[in-house]
This record gives structure tokens, sequence and C-alpha cells, in this order.
């Protein structure tokens, strides 16, 4: 059984909006990733090489609760109509602080642990 527990405007806090996934056509590859204190590394590989890319990390979800508590998320990927083909590897970094103080605010515990369910990657824990 899954519990719904945070809030909406938690979702809009980390500036992820219903349309952005709807309309987010561009891929990539997570071919790793990890945690570290408060900061998600990712490495993508996507295609590209004629205009910037940029790229942004969105809570798809609520926290939820079943064994563990778990929280969706996806890199959201803007190619700017970049028609070239060329592949592009880079590292990718993201505060998670606001997701931490999130869990904070609505389990009230200073320290805890969740599992990041990074869409197209898998699960990351995340314990602070």
């Amino acid at each position: 059984m899954v519990f719904k527990v945070a809030s909406r405007s938690f979702v809009a806090l980390m500036g992820l909006v219903a349309q952005a996934l709807a309309t987010d056509d561009s891929t990539y590859k997570i071919s790793e990733a990890d945690i570290q204190s408060t900061e998600l590394s990712a490495h993508v590989v996507y295609g590209g090489g004629c205009r910037v890319h940029r790229f942004s990390l969105g809570v798809t979800g609520d926290f939820s609760e079943g064994n563990q508590i778990q929280l969706p998320v996806e890199i959201l990927h803007e190619n700017n109509n970049d028609a070239c083909e060329r592949a592009i590897s880079t590292l990718l970094h993201f505060n998670i602080t606001p997701m931490i103080e999130s869990y904070k605010t609505l389990y009230q515990r200073e320290h805890g642990e969740f599992q990041m369910m990074l869409r197209g990657f898998g699960q990351l824990n995340v314990n602070f």
C-alpha cells in the first residue's frame, strides 16, 4: 500500500510542472548516478552538439511510504531543438537539499533516509 504524504507545493518548489514532462521529447541515457551528502551526480549521454542543452531535476510525485519511504524524481532535458546527433557525455550535479528539508518537515525528523527513485536509472539511497 502506498500513502502520499507530501504536498503539491513541494513539487512546485522543485520547479516541476506537469506540462514539462508532457512536452519533453528529448532523450538521454543515465550511465551512472550517485548521491554524496546533499548532491546528486549523474553521468548522462545525449545526442546533440549544435545547441546548448539544459538539464534540471524534477520531482514527479510525492513521498510514499511502504517498506521504505520513496520519492520519484526525473532529470528533465531541454534540447533546444538540437538536430545534431553527436554523442555528448557530461556529468551533472543537482542540489537535493530542498528534498531533504521537505522530508524533515513532513516527518519531523532531523536525520533519516529515503529512496530516491530516479527515472531511467533506479533507486538511490539518501541518508542525512
